[in-house]
């Protein structure tokens, strides 16, 4: 599959703000988080946009460890590294 372009957000507001007007123009889009699924080409889209979070990955935690944020473009492998080394 081939996008016609790939947008790589760096916000929350970015993806709002793409969001909107992809679909305002009745744009065909496709969202790439971590890239996670088992096949090629899975949170992709031909003759679209692709909107790929991997700008997005942060792992943090909280003051207590008791709540994990984990942005929508983080890998498992990253994510578990930062949670095993806080035990």
């Amino acid at each position: 599959m081939v996008p016609t372009c790939r947008l790589t957000p760096t916000t929350p507001q970015d993806v709002s703000t793409a969001v909107s007007i992809l679909a305002n123009h009745h744009c065909k889009f496709a969202v790439r988080g971590g890239g996670h699924m088992a096949w090629a080409g899975a949170a992709n889209i031909d003759e679209g946009v692709t909107i790929d979070m991997g700008a997005m990955s942060s792992v943090d935690v909280s003051e207590d460890k008791k709540l994990a944020y984990i942005g929508p473009g983080a890998r498992w492998g990253e994510v578990y590294r930062k949670l095993e080394a806080m035990g």
